[in-house]
């Protein structure tokens, strides 16, 4: 025992001593969460609440155009502003604003198009009433509703915009389609009851056909619930602070193997392992005081983050980390994943033969397993090969169980499968250390 807390003691001497290592180890996961976080904050609240902004420049006036402007208006993904410092936006103006980055779009209503559309949709209906079972074809001379996106907008951003205006576009077609039918078919059942009943047909065509159209056309028969799966009670959203705290907090945590591999191959290029051993100590107690000392750190590390989280991520704007009643759960999840990484450390330390080997072996497999693994881009948008090969990472492993506790509200029995992972990943890496360093030479 005592032999153990002397090998942790000269570890956290070591460590205490090597001061750009603490700063890789505390610093570099630090900086990664507050910019990586700050960075996405506000790309989640535009794809989740935050409105993207365009100009609405009405050139028509007319009453379609007014179904129309009425329908974008009173949408709340997208903005569209058809006034600007008490005026209404121009097209010039509006093309000015978006060449200047003030807006991501503007959309244009074409002049003529409430007369264009009246024409079409009269036309429509009189063959529908007349019935005519086919189309006519659409021509080439459509009213056309031009945006214009600013060139930096990316696609997702777009499709939200030509989705809007494609349901905006419905809805003025079918407000007009359900006028014009009524006026066709109260046009044709009168021509066709004053056919058959002669002088009486004002009378009896008077309270035949009743008015299509209205706010009650309008009202809605379906309507949409947005729910989570899993727990009823818990209906957070998933926020760039929720997604980044945990995630680069390991990614921190798993680069424990640069210190860690480094100290090892030192003290076994300079003789240090080998006087070490001479004394009444096991190769056995040397690696667990060694991997006690630096799981601590990482221990120490998460917790730093989650603080990072908790309380400078809001003065920043962003929203607060949310622990929830999960406190006990995310430390055996933190405990695990520390274990995990001061495993592959000391795996590291032991097979490669240099410093060199170690420096580049360590930071690139751990920046692969990190995207592999969700840290960088989530699992479900890679290509179905990737999201098979992620199944190896330890970091997707650690990483999905803590947002199967922040996020899908489980506990630890939903999390048994990855914390049994990362133990067994361990448990291998820790044998495989001892194993070759029992059939080495000093």
């Amino acid at each position: 025992m005592l032999k153990w807390v002397a090998t942790i003691h000269k570890e956290w001497l070591l460590l205490i001593r090597d001061r750009t290592g603490l700063l890789l180890l505390f610093l570099m996961p630090a900086a990664l969460v507050v910019v990586i976080t700050l960075v996405q904050d506000n790309v989640l609240r535009q794809t989740g609440g935050l409105r993207i902004r365009g100009a609405l420049v009405d050139a028509d006036g007319g009453a379609a155009a007014q179904v129309l402007v009425h329908a974008l208006e009173a949408n709340e993904t997208v903005t569209f502003r058809r006034v600007w410092d008490g005026r209404a936006v121009d097209t010039q103006k509006a093309a000015d604003m978006v060449a200047q980055g003030e807006l991501q779009f503007y959309a244009a209503i074409p002049a003529g198009l409430t007369a264009a559309v009246a024409e079409r949709v009269r036309a429509r209906m009189e063959r529908l009433v007349a019935g005519e079972s086919e189309a006519a074809a659409p021509g080439s001379d459509l009213p056309e509703v031009a945006v214009h996106f600013d060139p930096t907008v990316q696609s997702i951003y777009r499709t939200a915009v030509n989705g809007v205006l494609h349901q905006a576009l419905a809805v003025m077609q079918a407000e007009y389609s359900m006028k014009y039918l009524g006026d066709s078919l109260e046009r044709h059942l009168r021509e066709r009851v004053a056919a058959l009943a002669g002088g009486f047909a004002p009378q009896i065509t008077e309270q035949l056909v009743p008015t299509l159209g209205g706010d009650i056309m309008q009202a809605p028969v379906v309507c949409i619930s947005v729910q989570s799966t899993g727990s009823a009670k818990f209906e957070r959203l998933p926020t760039a602070v929720q997604q980044n705290v945990p995630a680069w907090a390991l990614f921190g945590m798993f680069f424990i193997v640069v210190p860690l591999s480094g100290s090892l191959i030192r003290e076994r290029r300079e003789g240090i392992l080998a006087r070490l051993l001479v004394m009444p100590v096991s190769r056995t107690a040397l690696i667990l005081g060694k991997l006690t000392a630096y799981a601590g750190v990482c221990m120490i590390q998460f917790l730093c983050i989650v603080l990072v989280g908790k309380w400078l991520l809001p003065l920043l704007g962003t929203d607060a980390f949310v622990i929830g009643g999960h406190a006990w759960e995310m430390l055996v999840v933190a405990l695990c994943s520390a274990l995990a990484a001061t495993g592959y450390g000391i795996l590291l330390g032991v097979v490669a033969r240099t410093n060199e080997q170690a420096a580049v072996l360590g930071p690139v497999s751990i920046v692969i397993a990190a995207a592999l693994g969700g840290i960088m881009v989530p699992v479900f948008a890679m290509p179905h090969a990737m999201q098979v090969i992620s199944q190896a990472s330890p970091l997707a492993w650690a990483h999905d169980a803590f947002m199967t506790l922040l996020v899908r509200d489980g506990g630890l029995s939903a999390v048994w499968g990855q914390l049994t992972l990362l133990l067994l990943f361990f448990g291998a890496a820790l044998g495989v250390s001892l194993l070759v360093l029992s059939k080495r030479r000093w």
